[in-house]
């Protein structure tokens, strides 16, 4: 099954609440879990209320035991009635060395092999990352990304590196924005894979505020992301990821000036 990493390049545009809203929206597709593999630290933890083991330190620690099978729903809790996650624990370098642990024993490229979409929250990307293992790894990096021009050009600015790490590269946007996602793709030359809503009541539950699996389902963010998470699988599965096509003449003007805007 795939390995989708999920990350956001310089602000925090919401990378966990994207992971587990895609998960969530996964009830009547592929089981999936949500892999917070954060080097700064996890927080569904504490948003929560659940203990940090199992989790990621729990699985980094069966890892070090020779001939001993290491799975992820072994060590994953459920939030939210059935969203299985696997935790990281809130300090930083504590998740850092059981990332670059499991790295060394090869565990991110075996989870490619198994039936389980894996949406492995990897935070921000940077070139010193322990996530970029993971990255490497994934069927396809999503990168994370508000509809605005300051992140839309850091996204730009890092895409020649992160081609360099990642099989394949697209972007999901979040929220309203002065451009389309066809001027997205056109302008900065990267699959614009769909948009989620900015959707602060579906935001507040997945943030671990009262609510439930079930009142998900009826807010605008649940809707969009089923629709993201099934193009997402059926296009992994079929090895292509192109998901928005060319902007036609017409969009040619406005996609100039997002590009003249959004390269010095």
């Amino acid at each position: 099954m795939a390995v989708l990493a999920l990350a956001s390049i310089k602000s925090s545009p919401g990378v966990t609440t994207t992971a587990l809203a895609l998960a969530a929206a996964s009830a009547d597709g592929p089981e999936a879990i949500v892999a917070e593999l954060d080097p700064g630290g996890g927080d569904i933890a504490a948003r929560f209320s659940r203990p940090f083991e199992p989790g990621l330190l729990s699985l980094a620690a069966a890892a070090r035991r020779p001939g001993e099978p290491v799975r992820l729903a072994d060590h994953s809790q459920q939030i939210l009635g059935d969203i299985r996650v696997l935790v990281g624990p809130v300090a930083g370098e504590r998740a850092d060395a059981a990332m670059r642990l499991l790295s060394e024993r090869g565990v991110w490229h075996e989870l490619q092999s198994g039936k389980t979409l894996v949406l492995a929250d990897c935070g921000r990307l940077d070139g010193s990352s322990s996530a970029l293992a993971i990255v490497e790894a994934s069927t396809a990096l999503v990168v994370v990304c508000r509809r605005i021009l300051s992140e839309l050009q850091h996204v730009h600015a890092r895409l020649p590196w992160l081609r360099r790490v990642a099989e394949r590269v697209g972007i999901v946007l979040i929220g309203d924005g002065p451009y389309t996602e066809a001027e997205v793709a056109k302008s900065l030359e990267v699959d614009v894979l769909g948009t989620l809503p900015a959707d602060t009541n579906a935001a507040r539950i997945l943030r671990g505020e009262p609510g439930s699996q079930r009142a998900l389902t009826r807010l605008p963010l649940l809707r969009s992301a089923t629709m993201l998470v099934r193009d997402l699988t059926s296009a992994t599965v079929s090895a292509d990821i192109t998901l928005i096509e060319g902007v036609g003449s017409g969009d040619a003007q406005v996609a100039s000036a997002v590009t003249a805007e959004a390269v010095p």
